[in-house]
Parts: structure tokens; sequence; C-alpha cells
């Protein structure tokens, strides 16, 4: 079963317990990461592909899930902005920035995020599955969190939790200042 039905399937289980998450269908693209030539044309592709829409997005191959996440609600912080987010994590190199940056590019906790995607994965293409999920703040979110914790728990990425490893870098820089 690809992924992308295994999405749609439990898009129809949850229309039961929240009416109106029937209407979203799962769509897919291929993203090449690891490669900062391919920059450009993948950054048109994705805002070709995706728009400024909100929703849940599901980066995998054939064969595993690797991340699940949510694009809040917002022009700045859509699908597309969130997967070309990724996109530059996977080409970030920390040699480039003299300030010892490391993580994600762009990264306001500077090294508090992992840089998974440049760090986990082999460059290569990764699919892209992601869900439209819109409608105001409070309706919209609830549903998009309801979304993504069901697709996490179905789908079981192997990398769960940014904020998780977050407070646990924290915790651990704590214990050694002391």
């Amino acid at each position: 079963m690809t992924i992308e039905k295994e999405v749609n399937d439990l898009l129809k289980e949850m229309k039961r317990a929240m009416p109106g998450v029937n209407k979203y269908e799962a769509q897919s693209m291929e993203i090449e990461h690891g490669n900062p030539e391919s920059k450009e044309d993948t950054f048109e592709s994705i805002n070709h592909e995706v728009g400024k829409a909100s929703g849940v997005y599901i980066y995998h191959n054939k064969d595993k899930v690797y991340y699940v996440g949510k694009a809040k609600l917002g022009a700045s912080s859509g699908l597309a902005d969130r997967m070309k987010c990724h996109y530059k994590e996977s080409v970030f190199n920390e040699e480039d920035y003299q300030d010892g940056r490391k993580g994600i590019a762009g990264d306001k906790w500077r090294g508090d995020y992992p840089a998974y995607f440049r760090d986990h994965l082999e460059a290569g293409s990764l699919i892209v599955t992601w869900v439209q999920i819109d409608g105001d703040y409070d309706s919209g979110e609830f549903r998009r969190k309801a979304v993504e914790a069901a697709l996490t728990d179905q789908l079981k990425p192997e990398f769960v939790n940014f904020d998780k490893n977050r407070k646990e870098k924290r915790k651990h820089a704590k214990k050694t200042k002391n």
C-alpha cells in the first residue's frame, strides 16, 4: 500500500470523528534532497505544486516514513515554506557560517534542532505527501493537529519530535555548565 493511499484511508476513517475531514485528499511529489545545484528548480516545483496551502506533510520513500509535520495557517509558514525549509536543511553546510551555526538553516535556536535531513539521509529523492487542511486558526489548526497526530501514530516515522530533542539538548547543556 502506498503512503498516499494509507493517508487517504485514514482521512476517510477520521470523518466520523471530525466532520469535514473527508474532503481532504493527499497529493505527492518527489524532492531531490542534498543537491544544492537543484535549489531553484526545487523551490519552483514546490511553489507550483503546493502554493500557500496549510496542512500536514509526510517525508518518506517507498519503504520508510521519515517525518510527519504540520504547517500552520499563514503565508510565511505554509506547506511550501515548511518543505523548502527541510530542503534547505538538507543542503546546509555549517562550514559556510562564521558564527558556528549548526542544525537547520535559519534555526533560531542555533543548533538546538538537529539537521535531520542532512545528517540522517543520503542525498537523493524523497517523496513528500501532503494534505491541504485550510480553515480559520481554531478549526483548521485543530484538524491539522488531529491529522498530524493520527498519521504519526499510524505511520510511525523514524524522526518524531524536534521539540523533544531541543529540550533534551538544553537540559544537557545546563547540567554540563554546573
